[in-house]
């Protein structure tokens, strides 16, 4: 259902061109190396392994504060956290 608003959303903003979802995949870092960043929205993560993959290649990110994601902003800069209550 998540899936079906965000790709709705994509639509109504005529994002469809710029905006992919791409849900599983074996080719990681092909499309890693295309971004400009990494968005990470989970409401639960323990380790983060899309980030460590993003940040490998010097990938800004921006991810919700939750679980192991804060531990990823050494400096301030790496990471950019969005404050989530989970309810």
């Amino acid at each position: 259902m998540f899936f079906q608003i965000i790709n709705h959303q994509i639509e109504i903003l005529l994002l469809c061109v710029k905006v992919l979802l791409l849900g599983i995949s074996d080719m990681v870092y092909e499309f890693l190396y295309k971004s400009n960043f990494h968005i990470n929205s989970s409401y639960f993560e323990a380790l983060g392994v899309s980030i460590i993959e993003a940040l490998s290649i010097g990938l800004p990110i921006i991810g919700s504060n939750v679980g192991g994601i804060p531990e990823f902003n050494i400096d301030d800069e790496s990471l950019w956290m969005k404050w989530r209550t989970i309810t």
